[in-house]
């Protein structure tokens, strides 16, 4: 089915489990599930095969990330320090993401 599309988009969801990055789950991990991400990863495997566009949202981008071979903090709030300072005077949990899309797109985006 994903020769029919022109490119895919990758969703939010549940937390990738940490063994498809070689890590032991953190016990404040959130929600995983096992289907999602056999059935997510296929997906990639195929689009990136056939290179179609791949766009991430949320989980999404945390999913092109770890098939490329990246791993992710599991629990922000325990494992880093990671603040930013915003402008009601509060000090709030920062999180940086990135997307890859093989695609045109890509090739006149300037490298990171």
């Amino acid at each position: 089915m994903i020769e029919k599309v022109d490119g895919i988009i990758m969703t939010g969801g549940v937390d990738i489990h940490p063994f498809r990055f070689n890590e032991e789950p953190n016990p404040k991990i959130g929600a995983i599930s096992k289907e999602r991400d056999d059935f997510d990863f296929l997906i990639m495997k195929y689009a990136f095969e056939m290179k179609k566009p791949i766009f991430g949202i949320c989980r999404g981008i945390q999913l092109i990330n770890v098939f490329f071979g990246g791993t992710l903090i599991q629990d922000i709030n325990s494992q880093k320090n990671f603040y930013f300072f915003v402008s009601n005077g509060r000090y709030v949990p920062a999180i940086i993401s990135a997307i890859f899309i093989p695609s045109m797109a890509a090739d006149v985006m300037p490298p990171a």
